[in-house]
C-alpha cells in the first residue's frame, strides 16, 4: 500500500530519469570519490577559505524566485545547476498533502 498517489509517483519518476539519473553519467558527480588526476605527485592543495563564515548557513528563500536564484548561484559552475528550476515545478505539486481519516493499517496502535 502507498502513502502516495500515482500522479504524483509518475511525477517525482520522471524528475528522477529526467533530472537526477543523468548526473550518473556526469564525471563530477558520478561517484563520491574525487577523480584522480594522472601524473599528479600531491592532491594536498591549500584552501583559499579556512573559516565557515555566517553568510555560509544563511540562503535567502522567502519565495520560489529566491529559491531558485539561490540554489543557482551555490550550484553554479557544477552539474547540479540545471536542478532548481526543475525542481520548483516539481514541488509545486507536493504543496499539500491529504490526511487520511482512518489509520493505516501498517501502523500498530495503542490505547
Amino acid at each position: 500500500m502507498s502513502s502516495i498517489d500515482e500522479k504524483r509517483k509518475k511525477l517525482l519518476v520522471e524528475f528522477y530519469e529526467e533530472v537526477i539519473l543523468p548526473l550518473a553519467a556526469h564525471p563530477e558527480t558520478a561517484a563520491f570519490e574525487p577523480r584522480t588526476i594522472e601524473n599528479q605527485e600531491s592532491f594536498f592543495f591549500v584552501r583559499t577559505k579556512v573559516r565557515l563564515a555566517r553568510e555560509d548557513f544563511e540562503v535567502r528563500l522567502a519565495n520560489e524566485t529566491q529559491v531558485v536564484e539561490a540554489l543557482e548561484v551555490m550550484w553554479a559552475g557544477t552539474p547540479l545547476t540545471q536542478i532548481p528550476r526543475p525542481l520548483m515545478k516539481l514541488c509545486k505539486h507536493f504543496q499539500t498533502t491529504k490526511e487520511k481519516s482512518e489509520v493505516s493499517e501498517f501502523v500498530y496502535e495503542m490505547f
